[in-house]
């Protein structure tokens, strides 16, 4: 937790961070972790779940996908793909207003 919580203070409200953005994705499926090892017997499990992917007071997204689907998408047209395009769009958008912001400061 010590880890967690120097980084959230490297994101605070001064310095050169003040302006950061985090947002935290996490799977909401569990994996067939056995498919690495070769064991199809071993249970599905969560290895980015809610707990360990997020930040707290930070905005936190649940994809319906599994560990190793995460960074993969069908199409534009899929709904994970279209949560995580929105929150990146958003992201650049407010980058950029925060920048202007800045340079009238």
């Amino acid at each position: 937790m010590d880890v967690v919580n120097g980084f959230l203070g490297l994101c605070g409200t001064k310095g050169p961070a003040q302006h950061m953005t985090l947002q935290c994705f996490y799977e909401r499926q569990p994996t067939k972790v056995g498919w690495m090892i070769d064991n199809e017997e071993l249970p599905k499990e969560f290895m980015v779940d809610e707990t360990s992917g997020t930040l707290p007071g930070r905005m936190n997204h649940g994809l319906t996908l599994d560990h190793f689907s995460l960074k993969k998408f069908p199409g534009p047209e899929d709904g994970n793909f279209i949560a995580v395009a929105t929150v990146i769009k958003e992201l650049i958008e407010n980058a950029v207003d925060d920048a202007t912001m800045i340079r009238k400061e």
